[in-house]
């Protein structure tokens, strides 16, 4: 009988916008986090981006559309404003796809740099 080992390697991210604020306070700020996990198994990330007064949720998708298995590293997030999804970025592929709220939308511009900050992120889940 085996024994399956591991090292858990829990992930955080956080980081903030300066400018339009005032010194004390970011313009906009991206937490990200994923919890410690056994290798082999999907670390769901989840976390939160706050802009202005706005704060969406942020949750990974590890689901492909027609896969029984759901994957280890994330393809891409959905975004929500109170439960409600506003937006999503699939990362998957060598181009990343946004889709967002039309221009003039209250959730547009958060939508479009939390997508652009989960875009350009470096994940450790495809890191030996």
């Amino acid at each position: 009988m085996g024994v399956l080992q591991g090292r858990s390697r829990p992930f955080t991210f956080e980081c903030e916008w300066q400018g339009g604020g005032s010194a004390d306070t970011p313009a906009a700020r991206l937490s990200l986090a994923a919890p410690s996990r056994m290798p082999g198994t999907r670390a769901e990330r989840q976390g939160s981006f706050t802009m202005g007064g706005r704060t969406l949720e942020l949750r990974s998708v590890h689901q492909v559309q027609g896969s029984p298995l759901p994957l280890d590293e994330p393809i891409g997030y959905v975004l929500s404003h109170q439960g409600q999804p506003v937006g999503a970025i699939e990362l998957n592929g060598t181009t990343p796809r946004l889709w967002r709220p039309a221009a003039g939308d209250a959730h547009a511009e958060a939508v479009t740099l939390a997508a652009l900050a989960l875009a350009l992120l470096w994940d450790p889940a495809g890191a030996a």
